[in-house]
């Protein structure tokens, strides 16, 4: 049962890691088609929807925005995309929880009302391919970089810990030939 148990944990260590090592790979893709969105056409993009709401970490809060842009002829293409705006307010959690209704309904609006005149960068070889002008030019492929980089890190020394701490199965004949023969000899010195 004990080696049942030791098999799963390195099973586990070792899904973990292979997760973290997928998402690493998502955030060099995303640092990739950023850099290359550099180059791409800047396009006018009609805001469909958009949302702001306050997200939580440890040490405070600061609102994100979700917003879905139409462009392209007719504006039949699609994007969506969600990121913290840089000229966003941040908050300590006391602070994030006393902000009243009407002052947290004002910077929903001008945060949303900003992205009304957004534009996108649109690859012309493929125009399902979009980004936020904004996200291009303030340079956040190097946030995706190096969120991919230690995400890629991380998930390859999980599975390195995973697969050293799966258990070798002991070859049952040196192990009980090892414990006869310390017997066989400790059973000569005490009968000399």
């Amino acid at each position: 049962m004990k080696f049942v148990f030791a098999c799963l944990r390195s099973a586990i260590l070792f899904l973990f890691g292979l997760m973290f090592v997928a998402t690493g790979c998502s955030g060099f893709i995303d640092a990739a088609m950023l850099l290359q969105a550099r180059n791409w056409p800047v396009v006018a993009a009609h805001l469909d929807q958009c949302d702001a709401h306050m997200r939580y970490d440890k040490s405070g809060a600061r609102w994100e925005l979700t917003a879905a842009f139409s462009y392209g002829p007719g504006f039949t293409q699609h994007y969506e995309d969600t990121w913290t705006p840089a000229d966003a307010p941040t908050y300590t959690r006391s602070a994030a929880d006393s902000l009243g209704a009407s002052e947290a309904s004002g910077i929903m609006r001008r945060l949303c009302d900003a992205q009304a005149i957004a534009t996108l960068r649109v690859s012309a070889a493929h125009p399902s391919l979009a980004r936020r002008s904004e996200a291009v030019d303030a340079g956040d492929w190097k946030r995706d970089l190096g969120f991919g980089l230690f995400a890629v890190l991380g998930g390859l020394l999980l599975c390195a810990v995973g697969w050293s701490l799966f258990p070798r199965q002991p070859q049952p004949g040196k192990s009980m030939l090892g414990r006869t023969r310390i017997r066989e000899s400790r059973a000569r010195k005490t009968t000399t």
